[in-house]
């Protein structure tokens, strides 16, 4: 009974592990965004209504494993942009889009100081002025 237990982490981690992969590299190439819609949301839903509609399927419970995954990275991206936006409303930087996981200081340098003028909205990076404006005022401050 073990054996087929860990079949089943083993298969439920494989498809998690296979739609994180998917969701992370279409967030690189083109964002997770379709015209303010968001594609792993949906992809949540589709694959949730697909498991419910092969509910007799041998596939329903790879579909609902899948349907999970996406849902997982959903709620991740939501919940880091309420806090971020938050964290914008006090004059904060998410830790994520501080200057030691941005751009680690080399060694013995002195740590940046993360500039209080890029202000986060959105997906860190997604707007290009954002973007260049946080890179500059990061190279300003380079020792």
């Amino acid at each position: 009974m073990k054996a087929k237990h860990m079949m089943h982490v083993a298969r439920q981690g494989g498809e998690g592990l296979a739609v994180g992969a998917l969701l992370g590299a279409l967030h690189a190439e083109k964002g997770l965004e379709y015209k303010k819609i968001p594609v792993d949301g949906v992809l949540a839903v589709a694959l949730a209504g697909a498991a419910f509609a092969t509910a007799s399927s041998a596939y329903s419970m790879d579909l609902m494993n899948a349907a999970s995954a996406a849902a997982a990275v959903y709620s991740f991206r939501v919940a880091d942009k309420m806090v971020a936006a938050r964290k914008a409303a006090k004059g904060q930087l998410p830790a994520a889009v501080t200057s030691q996981s941005a751009l680690p200081a080399a060694a013995g340098a002195p740590a940046l100081a993360a500039p209080a003028a890029a202000a986060v909205h959105g997906d860190f990076g997604a707007d290009p002025v954002q973007r260049a404006a946080y890179l500059a005022a990061m190279a300003r401050n380079l020792p």
